[in-house]
Parts: C-alpha cells; structure tokens; sequence
C-alpha cells in the first residue's frame, strides 16, 4: 500500500514538473517571440494582413510549421530546416525587409526552436483580442494620477522633483546644484519670451535672488506681450506655417499672417489648450463663430498649394486633406498616423479604412478668403470714416438741397417716359408712356454691394458694379436693395465689358470668362431690421440667356450645383445678360410697404471665373417675361417727395441719367473730389485664409495603395477604434467633434503628447524622446508616472499653458546647473535621468532676436504682415521665374524679431536655414539641432549681423565718451558692458585680456569705432551668446 501511494505521488511529482516546465516555455514564447511577430511580422503574414505575402501566415502555431511557398517556417528542434532563422539571418531571405532584427532578438529565436518551439497559439487571435491586446500599450491606457513620492530632501522645489529625485536616487545619482543667478535669469528669459534680460534686470535679480523674487520674474515674463511670440513659434512649426504657397511657382500668401497672429494673442491670453485645439480645427463650426473663431480655422490653410499650370486640382485637394489627416495624428495624438495611407499601419493597431475615416473629417472643405481687419484696424477705420462723413455730408446735403426749374421740368419728363433713359425708346424719341402699364428692366439702385472676398465693390454711374480685389478665390456677392416695386416675377443679370477686366471681361478670369454657380434671392419687410435674418428664400424656376458656353448652360444655375454654372467662354469682351423667373411674385400685391431684397450672385467652380462687372435689374412683366422690355431706374426716387430725398439718390439719379446743369455739376465735382479722402475699408487689403464647410458633404472612399483614382470601400467619419470611442452619426461626425474628442477627459494620447512637447522645449529632450511617435515603435517614457502626473494637472488646470509653465521653471530640476559631468558621460549620456539641465543652442529666430536685442535695434512691435530684412540679392534670383520678390522693409521693420521674417518656401531666408528652422513642407514637432562651420561664417558676415555689431559697437563707445579712447579703464569698461548686454555676466580676467589686446590691435588700425566693433564682433560671434545655458 506505501508502495502505491509513492508511486502515485512520484507520477504527479512529474506531471506537475512537466505542466510548470510548458508554461515557462509558453511565458517565453509570450514575452520574447511573439511581441517581435506582432511588430514585425504580422502586417504582412496574419490573417490581419490585406494580402498574405508568399502564402506565409505566422498566427498560428499550424500555420508556422506549415509555412509558405518557401517551405515551413518553424521545424522544432531543428534551426537549420527552420527557414524563418535563414530569413532573421539574411540568409537568402530577408525579414523584416528593411533591415535586420537586433542578434540578441534572433537568439531568442534560436532558443526557441531548439526547446521544441512551444507555441500556446492554437487559433490566430480575433479582431477584439488583437484591440485589446494593442490596447494595453502604455500611451493608449487611460491617464492616471500617480501621488508624487514622499522625500525630505531639501533639494525639492515642487512635485515634479520628486519624480525626478526618486529615479536619480535609485540610480544613486545625485542631482546638480541650481544654477548661479545670472545664468538662471537669463535662462529664463530666453525661455519664455526668447529675449535676453537687460543688464539693470539681471542686476536686480543678482542683488534679490529669493523665490519670492524669482516667482515675479516669472509672473512678469508670462505676462509678456513676448511670450505670445516664443511659444507661438514652436506652434507655427508644427502647424507647417509658411507665406507662400510652395511648389514650384510658390506663390506668395499676403493673408497667411492673419492667423500667425491669433496664435501669439491666443497664447498671450492664455487660452485654454482645449480651446485653443477646438478654435483650430473647427471654429467655423462652433455656434455663431466670431471672426476670431473663423480665423483660428487658418491652421488648415498651411497646406502646401499647387498653382502651377496644367496640375490636377482633385489630386492637389487630396494631397491637402491627406496633409491636414497627417499632420491631426502628429500635433494631437502623437501618432504616425500617415503610415496608413497606403496600407494598414505595419506596427500600429490603425488600419487603413480607419485612416480614411480619419481623412473624411477633412474631405470636405472649402478654402475662402475672407475679410478679417484686426481690431485696431476696425478702430482706426471707424474713427476716421466718422471724420469723414462728417465732413462728406456737407457736400451730399448740397446735392440734396439743389433745385432749379430746368432740374424740375427734367425729372417730369423721366417720369413721363416711364423712368427710362431716352436712349433706350428704340427711335431715341422722348417716350411717352403709362408707367404703370407698361413693364420695364428696373435697374436696382442698392443700399449696400459686398463680397465675401473683401474686394472692392465699387457703383458705377450705371448703376452697375465694377469689382476691384486679388480675384484669388471663388467669390460670393451679395447686393441689398429696398424696393416699393410689386409683382417682381422676374430677376436679369447683366454680365458687362470693361476694358480694365482681362480680356475685356465681363468676367474676371484671364480670358475674360466666369463661372455663376448659383443665385439666390430672399425677401422681407424693410421694417425687420434683425441683420442674420435675410428672409425667405425665393426660389427661381426658368432661366434663359443671350449665350451660353458648351457644357456651361444658365439653366445649371437653378440647381445651386457648385461644380456646375452659366459661362459666356468664348464670346467673351462683351455684354451678356441672364434672365431668372421667380416662381411666385414678391409683393403680388401693392401693398404699400418698403420690401427688403438680398440677392447673392456666387461662383463655384473656379478660384478665379468670378463676374467683373455686373448689373441687377427687376420687372413686374407677366411670365414668362418677352425680350426687349425698356430699362428704368430711380421709380422709388423720383416717386417720392423731395424732402424725403438723401444725397447719394440724387447724386445717382443725375449721374445714370446723365443729367446736367452748369450749378449742379459743380456741386457734383466737390463731392468726387472730396470722395478721394474717404478712408480705405481695411476688409479690403486684410484677410484671412479660413475653412468652411461644403453644402455637400464629399463621398469619402479608401484610395487603394494610396490612389486617389482607386478607390475602395465606402468609409464614414470616425476615429481608430484603439482609441476611445467617439460619438458618431449615421453619417459620421464632423470636425467639432473630433476636435472635441481630441480634448476629451476619455482621450489618453492629447495631453501627454502636448506637456511632453512643453517639456521638450524645456529641456531639449522629451520625456519621451520620440515626441512624434507615442505608438508601438516609439521610445518609452524616461518617467512614465512623471508624464502623466504632468497630464493629468495640465487637463485638471483647464489646460493652462501657462501654470504648466511655472510649474516647470519653478522646479529645481529646470534650475539646475547645465554643466556636464564627467561621473555620468558613460552612465547617461543623453541625461535622460535629468542630473543636470541642458545646453542648448536657441532656435535659428532666436539667434537673429539676439543680435538685434543686444545692438538696440529690435523693433519689438507684435504682429502685422512678415517684413523683409536685408539679404543678399543674388538669393532672390533664384526665386521661379522671379516669384520672389524681396522688397527690404524699411521703418525699422527691417529689424522685427525674426518670427516675422517672410518666410517663402523654395526660396528661405538663408540665416534661418542655416540655424535649422523648419523648412515648413510637413509639420515638425521638433527642430534638429546642428553645428557646422557654415553657422559661423553667417554669424561673421551675414548683413543683419555685421550691422547689430556696428550698433552694438556704436552703444560701447557712447556708453564712455567721456574717457579716453585708449585709457585702460575705459577699455575695460566698454568690454564689461558688452559682456552684460551679450551674456549676462562680467568677462573674466583673461577674457578681458584677450579682448583689451584686440581693442587695442584695432583702435591703432582704424579708430574707436572700428575699435569697439572689433570687440563687439567678437562676443556676439562666441558659442555662448547663440546658447542658453
């Protein structure tokens, strides 16, 4: 019985030894191979794969030891028949095929194999098993809250140091001291508002350097008009922000600052990033967007823009949105969302159809201009055009009160004819006619004529409009008229010839032609005055023209069909006219009361076929209306009683009919003349490049193998399904609400991604290196609780940019001194441990900011249009068939802060170039940093620097006119005072040996001026002057 009972218990002793040795074997499978099969492999051979490559499935065990057409891939115990080793090894084959897996990877492998190749996979994993699976990747977990760690050292300043403290410690690190005052100071100033502090700054900090002191140095920089410009900088890099177009014509874009501004006064207010992210993306779908809102919206507009001729503008289109999809995954989510563009993502748990349902968000998109004056604009304008319609009135009230019996006995006999001018009666006879029978073209004399695009609407004596502006997008205009015109059935659009249009228009496109898309009419009583209500839409139902282009009819404008419109190609140089009834009368009845007409006259097709010159008219003929019915104009004026006349009716009534009287027409000179000091709109000359939403939304497709001309299954608007879920419609979501689920408390990726990119900036390094790229092939975080720590209080703040500022600043791990430490070259070369601050070379904008600042000549004006600093002539003729065109500002513009320098595509401002500023074709997240001989030689003779040397000079040798040019004291003087303007801090002894020897080698070849701006040179050509320490 013992004997049995042993027996039995040696059986399951081994059973037991067995079951544990299998699961050791499958814990290894699970944590060495499999990962790498996941990452590498299984885009091409699972059964996730689009196309299974050479018929080789690595998901299953099975189907591993079946292998492909090569042959099995696995043979247990065997390496050598195993093809997947030959293929680790390139040997004969080759996988992955970019490049080979690390050796250590490929002797797991081989260890594998050789212990039988245990593999637990007896079906490939489902959909929800792989999304689970990819969920659990740490930057697709949700946020969490870490409590700091608890630490007595008196070396912590604030929270983040105690994150920073626990892992030196662990790594038996101790962290650096603070730096000394004057290197702090002006670290922080280069920080946060990219400028140097003033010696009288750096003085008062040096003599107070407690917390209470540094805190209001940092309360005063965050306040800084300043700021606005030094973090907006970083955004616009990532935004891809240029002012020209790109391409090879790279055109420039005169309106592009318009939305580099909001971005500085955004930040400057200290707008919540949430908002900030919203205003962006989709401020033009926010409830009743300001203009603020709609110009935020220019972030979409940074695409590059093909204008060349010939260029497929679908293709052009495509590669914008696919721009603008890419460029959401990069800034928001941290993401390489482009790599699934053409396929599903290799490593990533994205798939192509999620791609594009990404993608629709944007397919959608129109891209108008409009006019965006700034507020001080608005304000200069409005002061001076009440000055002047003041003054104007004076001559209107002139015209007004003018009467004469000749003017009388003329405006009875315009009545008599029937309102017409005598031109118009087919024998040129003074007509003689019942106007209230007989039906007439009423030629609209309107309130108001405007264009979406800003341009100038200027009223001709004919009562028609002449349109004045850069033709650069396809236009909207909107005429307003008040008529106590009755039985309206019918609408006529006169397209006119004019010798200032191309080709003699009447259209606006290079060969006179245009594109009208749609017409719209709305009416209601004159007493709603509410502006945002336009009345009610009065629909057209039959249109005809005197000609039509083939393939363009005028009947296409009844659809309001924006691909489609009424074109005059080729007989254009000449008048055209387009007749639409309207399917029931306005005012079917005399009613006695004023109506208000809105009439928008818009262009669809083209960026350019917009009407140059046009003219509205009205009838009350029965439909459908005959040919050849008489114009009249000015009913509703000459109908009405004198007293009740303004100016500008009477002044148009004469001019159209063209009236004369010796007296009058010297009234009428007066007021043209003084019309010349009316002050310009600036709607006109000031712009914004927004996005708007389409009146139809596009269709949106997968393009198979990333071609827009092969399209695949039909996808709706929605976000990767990796990621929580977002509310969808039965048509998708729109932009706002992407834009809202980006900021969402759900979202794990936004927050992280925006403070790691803070950080980064701070430091020069992210708390995950790879800022662009928080998926599976990224590099983890250095501090993974100290990253969401900083999360999870950015989104708990209100995403506030600001305190998350201080808080980094006011931390000892940003305080610390940058000096290297030999102990830790070898341990941690890059300091991802933080055991010091870092040395960094600022920012290409920053080093020109520099030079100017210490030579007085920075002109610290905020915002405006980009300026034009000096550069050397031969650059601007490489510019495409002249495109660019480099006029040097003047005023001191030529000396604004280099954020403001035009900034053309093809052709870049060679200094910024050559200090690394992005080159604006994709977005950049994060600037390289180089260090080459050709960044000395532009520091040596670049004009704008040899010029802030000269200034800088000139300011040492006034600082001490007093003294004698050679004397030793006043030399040394000189050379401290360059040293605290340049760097912060006194010179050494034998720096100021160094540079008294020169002082003096120069003061004896030229003069005192060459003198001081030989040392000058000098200090702003050190590494330390470009670097903040």
């Amino acid at each position: 019985m013992a004997h049995r009972l042993l027996t039995t218990a040696t059986v399951f002793l081994v059973i037991n030894v067995t079951t544990l040795a299998l699961a050791d074997e499958f814990t290894f499978f699970r944590t060495r191979i499999e990962p790498v099969l996941e990452q590498h492999c299984y885009s091409c051979h699972s059964g996730q794969a689009e196309s299974i490559k050479g018929g080789l499935r690595l998901d299953t065990k099975s189907a591993m030891q079946r292998g492909g057409e090569s042959g099995p891939a696995v043979v247990p115990e065997d390496v050598d028949k195993s093809l997947i080793i030959a293929a680790l090894r390139y040997d004969g084959l080759e996988m992955p095929p970019k490049s080979p897996l690390p050796k250590e990877i490929i002797e797991d492998f081989v260890t594998w194999i050789e212990n039988g190749a245990p593999d637990p996979r007896l079906i490939a994993k489902s959909d929800e098993q792989r999304l689970a699976q990819a969920r659990s990747h740490w930057s697709f977990m949700p946020i969490t809250n870490p409590t700091p760690p608890k630490t007595r050292n008196s070396w912590v300043q604030n929270d983040i140091d105690r994150f920073v403290f626990r892992r030196l410690k662990s790594e038996s690190i101790r962290p650096s001291k603070d730096a000394d005052p004057r290197t702090l100071i002006r670290r922080l100033y280069l920080d946060l508002i990219g400028l140097p502090p003033l010696p009288a700054e750096v003085d008062a900090f040096v003599a107070n350097p407690t917390e209470v002191a540094y805190q209001h140095v940092i309360t005063e920089l965050l306040e800084s008009p300043h700021y606005g410009e030094r973090w907006g900088r970083y955004w616009l890099d990532m935004a891809r922000y240029a002012d020209s177009n790109g391409y090879e014509s790279d055109r420039p874009r005169p309106y592009a600052w318009r939305w580099r501004d909001w971005v500085i006064n955004s930040l400057n207010a200290n707008m919540p990033f949430d908002q900030f992210t919203i205003e962006q993306l989709a401020g033009d779908l926010l409830p009743g967007a300001t203009l603020e809102q709609q110009v935020a919206t220019g972030f979409h507009r940074n695409t590059l823009v093909n204008t060349e001729g010939g260029v497929d503008r679908e293709e052009d289109r495509v590669k914008r949105t696919v721009d603008r999809t890419n460029t959401l995954g990069k800034v928001w989510l941290g993401l390489t969302l482009g790599c699934s563009q053409c396929h599903s993502h290799k490593y990533d748990p994205i798939t192509q159809h999620e791609y594009y349902s990404m993608y629709a968000f944007f397919n959608s998109l129109a891209e108008p201009n409009i006019p965006a004056p700034t507020t001080a604009q608005v304000v200069a304008y409005k002061t001076a055009l009440t000055r002047y319609e003041n003054d104007h009135q004076e001559y209107l009230n002139a015209i007004r009160d003018y009467r004469s019996e000749q003017l009388r006995n003329w405006e009875n006999t315009v009545q008599r004819s029937g309102f017409a001018k005598q031109a118009d009666s087919p024998d040129g006879e003074e007509l003689e006619v019942n106007a209230d029978v007989v039906a007439t073209w009423e030629v609209v004399n309107p309130i108001s004529v405007t264009a979406l695009s800003g341009s100038d609407m200027q009223l001709q004596d004919d009562l028609s409009v002449f349109v004045v502006g850069p033709n650069d997008q396809a236009d909207t205009y909107t005429l307003v008229l008040e008529t106590m015109q009755s039985g309206i059935s019918a609408i006529r659009i006169e397209a006119m010839a004019d010798e200032r249009l191309p080709a003699h228009g009447p259209g606006l496109a290079g060969n006179g032609n245009y594109v009208l898309s749609s017409l719209r009419v709305y009416a209601k009583p004159a007493s709603d005055t509410n502006p945002a209500n336009k009345g009610n839409r009065v629909r057209l139902k039959n249109a005809r023209a005197d000609f039509s282009q083939g393939g363009r009819q005028v009947t296409s404008v009844l659809g309001d069909d924006p691909t489609d419109g009424w074109a005059i190609y080729p007989n254009v140089g000449v008048n055209h006219f387009s007749i639409f009834e309207l399917v029931e009368d306005v005012n079917p009845e005399t009613s006695g009361e004023l109506t208000r007409l809105t009439i928008e006259l818009d262009h669809q097709v083209h960026h350019d076929h917009n009407i140059g010159r046009f003219r509205v008219s009205l009838t009350s003929s029965p439909r459908p209306v005959p040919d050849g019915l008489v114009d009249a104009a000015f009913r509703d004026v000459l109908t009405r009683n004198h007293a009740d006349r303004t100016g500008t009716d009477v002044l148009r009534l004469v001019k159209y009919f063209d009236y004369h009287e010796p007296e009058l027409d010297d009234l009428l000179l007066a007021e043209l003349e003084h019309r010349e000091a009316e002050p310009k709109s600036p709607t006109v000359d000031t712009k914004a490049q927004v996005v708007t939403e389409e009146a139809t939304r596009r269709t949106t497709q997968v393009h198979i193998r990333g071609s827009f001309l092969d399209k695949g299954d039909e996808v709706i608007s929605a976000t990767p399904a990796v990621l929580p879920k977002m509310p969808i419609d039965a048509d998708g979501s729109s932009r706002l609400d992407l834009a809202k689920w980006l900021v969402s408390d759900d979202n794990p990726l936004t927050a992280r991604v925006i403070v790691n990119r803070i950080w980064q900036q701070h430091f020069g390094r992210g708390i995950v290196v790879t800022d662009d790229d928080f998926g599976t092939q990224g590099e983890p975080p250095s501090h993974p609780e100290l990253l969401d720590w900083l999360a999870f209080r950015f989104r708990d703040s209100g995403w506030n940019m600001k305190e998350m500022h201080r808080m980094i600043v006011s931390s000892a791990t940003w305080r610390q001194s940058s000096f290297a430490r030999p102990e830790l070259s070898d341990r941690d070369p890059y300091n991802i441990l933080l055991a010091r601050q870092n040395r960094l070379r600022v920012e290409a904008e920053i080093v020109r900011d520099l030079a100017l600042s210490a030579s007085d000549l920075l002109q610290p004006k905020i915002g405006g249009p980009s300026v034009y600093p000096r550069q050397s002539e031969d650059l601007i003729k490489l510019g495409f068939q002249t495109s660019l065109s480099w006029p040097v500002s003047k005023d001191g513009d030529q000396y604004r802060r280099g954020m403001y320098t035009f900034f053309q595509r093809t052709v870049p401002y060679p200094m910024l170039i050559e200090f690394d500023a992005a080159d604006s074709n994709a977005s950049c997240t994060r600037r390289e940093r180089s260090n080459t001989p050709l960044q000395a030689l532009t520091l040596w003779n670049d004009p704008v620097f040899v010029e802030a040397s000269q200034a800088l000079g000139k300011r040492l040798q006034a600082a001490s006119a007093h003294a004698g040019a050679g004397d030793t004291g006043n030399v040394n003087r000189k050379i401290a005072l360059a040293f605290e303007i340049c760097l912060s801090r006194s010179p050494t002894s034998r720096e100021t040996e160094i540079l008294r020897n020169l002082y003096i080698q120069r003061l004896g070849e030229s003069d005192e001026s060459g003198a001081c701006f030989a040392v000058a040179r000098a200090i702003m050509n050190l590494d330390e002057f470009i670097t903040r320490e």
